[in-house]
This record gives structure tokens, C-alpha cells and sequence, in this order.
């Protein structure tokens, strides 16, 4: 089960703890029902009005299954494992380690971890179907701005993944400190919340649907 940011629609899931969610890219909301955790004066710790999103765990094959090569389904599939229950739960057990058992900020890397992955995998699919519109477009200044953003956005994947690996190369390493790990989440946020700053300008571009 995940549930969506009212704010920038990225989904999570939530592994363990109360119903407050801290989204990256800021908005703090309530992962039972989706309203503002501070917003009201609801109980939102226990609320029960709960409200889900199903997502098929299949479900890049349906967005566009003849547009993709093989690599870049591939690459969607490593990405949407890499954050499955088997993967969280080594990392969770590094983490712990390395933070000294502070369970609250294991938590919020592993929701950063989950959110980047899961921004890379879309990330990946979307920059590749807005590459193929950009092909359609004949007018100039749409196809620079798009251009522009492309760009952008290609890079700040780079720079997401290599987050990414970089996490899960540092919480392997015995010698990690506490420190370091604090250092690249907070490295790792700033870069998502660009991401999603690059992407949400992206879905503005004018272009064509049809690709």
C-alpha cells in the first residue's frame, strides 16, 4: 500500500512509525487520510478515514511497453526493487548501525532512499517519453525551453543516482561515520527536491502528447 503527496503527487510508503509523513520536497501530511498533518484540528494520529492508491507493481510495461528498450525496462525494474522489503531491511540494519540505533533518522533516510528511487525510476520513463515528444515540436522556443529542462533534468537524475549508490556503497562500510551519512542525506534531499522542482516545469512545457 502507498499513499501520495498532496503537494508534488510522489507516492511513499510508509515501513514502521506514526501517521506524520515529511515528503521531500517539504509538505508534511497525514499518511492515513492525505490531508495536512498540521493543517486542522483533526487528531491525525489516530485518524481512520483512511484513503489508498493502488499501484500495480507492473505497471511501466503499461505505461508505453512498446516505446521502451529493453535496457531502460530493465533499469525501471532494478529501481522498483531496490527499494522492495528484502533490500529496505539491509539497509535498514547498516543504518542502524552507523546511527547508533537513532531510529528516527534511519527512518527518514530510508523514506529518502525510497522517494529517490522512486523518482529515478519515473525520472528515467518520464525523460525518455518527453525526449520522443520533443522530436514533434516545431516551434522554437518551446523546443528550447524544452531542451533546457531536458537537460536539467538529465543531469540532476545523474546526480540522484549516484546519491543513491553512494548510500548504499557508505552503509556497507564498516568505518562510516555518523557524520558522513547526515552529510549525503542531506546532499541527497537538496538534489531531489531540485529534481522535482525541474520536473514539475517539465509538465508545463507545452509539447505533444502524441509520441
Amino acid at each position: 500500500m502507498v499513499k501520495q503527496c498532496p503537494e508534488c503527487r510522489l507516492f511513499c510508503e510508509r515501513i514502521d512509525g506514526c501517521n506524520h509523513m515529511e515528503c521531500p520536497c517539504g509538505a508534511e501530511f497525514c499518511y492515513v487520510c492525505g490531508k495536512p498533518f498540521f493543517g486542522d484540528r483533526s487528531n491525525h494520529y489516530v485518524c481512520s478515514t483512511d484513503v489508498t492508491v493502488r499501484v500495480d507493481l507492473f505497471d511501466v510495461p503499461k505505461v508505453a511497453f512498446n516505446k521502451l528498450s529493453l535496457a531502460m525496462f530493465e533499469e525501471c525494474v532494478r529501481l522498483r526493487q531496490a527499494r522492495e522489503g528484502h533490500q529496505l531491511h539491509i539497509l535498514r540494519k547498516h543504518l542502524t548501525r552507523i546511527l547508533h540505533h537513532d531510529y528516527d533518522e534511519v527512518y527518514r533516510i530510508l523514506q529518502l532512499y525510497c522517494a529517490a528511487c522512486e523518482s529515478l525510476e519515473l525520472g528515467v520513463l518520464g525523460s525518455h517519453l518527453f525526449r520522443r515528444q520533443m522530436r514533434h515540436v516545431e516551434d522554437n522556443n518551446t523546443l528550447m525551453k524544452a531542451t533546457v529542462v531536458s537537460s536539467s533534468i538529465s543531469g540532476l537524475l545523474l546526480r540522484l543516482r549516484f546519491f543513491v549508490r553512494d548510500l548504499l556503497r557508505k552503509s556497507q562500510v564498516t568505518s562510516t561515520k555518523r557524520t558522513a551519512l547526515i552529510e549525503l542525506k542531506l546532499r541527497m534531499e537538496s538534489c531531489l527536491r531540485e529534481y522535482l522542482l525541474e520536473a514539475s516545469k517539465g509538465a508545463k512545457i507545452p509539447v505533444l502528447t502524441t509520441v
